[in-house]
């Protein structure tokens, strides 16, 4: 049995119900679709709205499938609307202009010659927003037509007698890739696996909804309205969005920090996630009570707890904040009741905050709220110099050897200026250095006569306390002892002799001038004057102890030269006789040579004769 419509046309695959009508009435001779569906008993606004009761009467007067005509049709669902069984919002909605491809309306002009169907025909996804680009012939969608609703969805009425404008805008007409957005919703409106899961768990509007906000702020910034961007900026930013969503929640919020990392902060105040994010921030607040956006608004909110300085108490996009991650420099400062600019130098020093820090305000310096607390708390409990010479019961000249050779830093540095000791001393520190001086150390009521505290040895020793300093904290000297009856750094006893000896024998390889003035029973000026004049072969090295060079002076070189030299001085006390008489014997004897300045006069064993 025919249809009752005996004029008709085949509903094209991707072509829209009211598209169609409206060619079926130029088919039958009407002036609009909206007067054609009145004609058969119906209205072209139920056509419009995919209504159950006017796809029947359609398919009774056409024989087209209902199944095919409600795919075709986009229909209200409580303030939403569904297309193939996804969810679209009216926003995404175009219900005051037509769009189209002018390629595709030419196309459709030339494809009528052949088959005497009348009209180019609408798609369906032109009249949804986020579809700006053909997907056939990569070029960017142009508004056709603009106007009241009631004409505005009568395509062939609008497009009857174009075809000479269709031309020109189809060889003007801007040529662009389809987005990844446009060819992602293109698959998932056409049940092609879209490879994007994570994408796929929302609803098509916030999907859509969702890869634009986040690709405008990352293409733009926070401070961006939608609502002003051109076509060409909405078609770049879904782009941009739809990628990054593709690779899920990590891809998201890779995106979110290279915005944050992206942003200006050189504002006088802090602009807040708000400021940051822009309209992506703004949306998700406004549209809290929407589930849809509940996967992508909790990304968000755990991204900006992780990343930027809020605490407990504060809310972030409706959610009460538990725990605090991060610090600013602002937000420590009113938590510890510390100075904005102290607390900065203590960062710094601790290395808790960016290098370049110096360029951003107080707000824009971040910091780990985890790291920083011990940090903090050693400042609030920190010593000044002069407060840690009454700590360690130094003074201020043994101070400042411990604090001038490292074995105490400052907490924070506050050198230059008129002060050169402002900086601040952690009492941990000082507490530890203690320590490390007196572990080992055997606990005596009062000293023994033959240990002395660091100072008093080392002058007995005459090398420096840092000498000593190193000694004990290197574990060197076998006799040290703390004196239970003293506080501080004076409670440590060590033993004068020992420390000598450490000092002159502490050089593997060979010995040191002061030893080899012993071997060769001569002076310290004298063994310098002979390795400067070639006669004894040494190397210089770093000393092991402290920061300076010294000779080494190997024991096999010593050991060749004493056996073929001699001084005056070693054969008077060998012999027991008089300097002067050793002298007056030797006066016609001529020395092997004179060493500068001293008038130190060395001679060959062999020419000494045998007393």
């Amino acid at each position: 049995m025919s249809p009752p419509l005996s004029l008709r046309c085949e509903l094209a695959a991707d072509e829209s119900v009211p598209s169609w009508v409206s060619r079926l009435a130029m088919c039958n001779g009407v002036a609009s679709a909206r007067e054609f569906c009145l004609d058969m008993g119906l209205t072209f606004q139920a056509c419009i709205d995919g209504e159950p009761a006017a796809l029947a009467k359609l398919c009774a007067l056409t024989g087209t499938p209902v199944h095919a005509l409600e795919r075709a049709s986009i229909k209200p669902d409580g303030k939403d609307f569904l297309l193939r069984g996804e969810r679209i919002s009216k926003l995404m909605l175009r219900r005051l202009r037509m769009r189209a491809c002018p390629v595709c309306v030419l196309q459709d002009f030339e494809a009528t010659e052949c088959t005497g169907e009348p009209a180019p025909y609408g798609r369906t996804t032109w009249q949804l927003s986020v579809f700006r680009t053909c997907p056939r012939h990569g070029c960017a969608l142009i508004d056709t037509a603009e106007g009241a609703r009631k004409t505005l969805h009568d395509f062939a009425w609008h497009f009857r007698d174009r075809r000479a404008e269709m031309a020109r805008c189809a060889d003007a007409g801007l040529r662009r890739r389809p987005s990844c957005l446009e060819r992602y919703v293109d698959d998932r409106l056409e049940g092609r696996p879209t490879g994007a899961p994570w994408l796929d768990r929302l609803e098509l509007h916030a999907a859509v909804a969702t890869c634009e906000m986040l690709g405008v702020s990352v293409t733009l910034g926070g401070a961006a309205r939608i609502k002003d961007l051109s076509d060409d900026a909405l078609h770049r930013a879904g782009d941009v969005g739809c990628t990054a969503a593709f690779g899920g929640e990590g891809a998201i919020r890779n995106a979110l920090s290279d915005v944050y990392g992206r942003h200006d902060f050189k504002s006088s105040r802090w602009e807040g996630a708000s400021g940051i994010y822009g309209h992506l921030y703004k949306s998700l607040a406004f549209t809290r009570q929407e589930a849809a956006f509940e996967p992508v608004r909790d990304i968000l909110h755990r991204h900006i707890v992780e990343t930027m300085p809020v605490g407990p108490g504060d809310i972030v996009l409706g959610r009460v904040v538990e725990r605090r991650v991060n610090h600013s420099i602002v937000t420590a400062a009113r938590e510890t009741g510390r100075h904005s600019k102290r607390l900065r130098k203590v960062l710094a020093t601790a290395g808790l905050i960016r290098a370049d820090h110096a360029d951003l305000p107080d707000f824009a310096v971040i910091f780990s709220a985890e790291q920083a607390r011990p940090v903090l708390a050693d400042d609030a409990d920190s010593l000044t110099f002069s407060e840690v010479a009454t700590y360690l019961g130094t003074g201020a000249v043994q101070t400042s050897l411990l604090v001038d050779h490292d074995f105490i830093r400052p907490h924070v540095d506050y050198r230059g200026g008129q002060n050169e000791r402002r900086g601040c001393y952690a009492r941990k520190d000082l507490d530890a250095f203690l320590a490390r001086l007196v572990e080992g150390a055997e606990p005596v009521d009062a000293a023994p006569k033959s240990l002395f505290s660091i100072p008093s040895a080392a002058k007995r020793a005459r090398c420096s306390g840092v000498d000593v300093i190193r000694l004990i904290l290197e574990k060197k000297l076998t006799r040290l002892a703390r004196n239970t009856s003293v506080a501080g750094y004076f409670a440590v006893l060590v033993d004068p002799g020992e420390i000598k000896y450490r000092l002159d024998h502490g050089i593997e390889g060979g010995v040191t001038v002061g030893v080899a003035r012993s071997l060769l029973w001569t002076t310290t000026p004298v063994v310098k004057a002979l390795i400067e004049e070639g006669y004894l072969r040494a190397r210089s090295i770093p000393h092991k102890l402290y920061p300076k060079n010294i000779y080494i002076i190997e024991r096999n070189v010593i050991e060749d030269f004493h056996r073929e030299f001699v001084l005056i001085s070693e054969l008077s006390k060998l012999n027991h006789r008089r300097y002067c008489n050793i002298s007056r014997a030797l006066s016609d004897i001529e020395p092997a040579f004179v060493i500068g300045n001293a008038r130190t006069r060395f001679y060959r064993r062999d020419s000494i004769p045998v007393s």
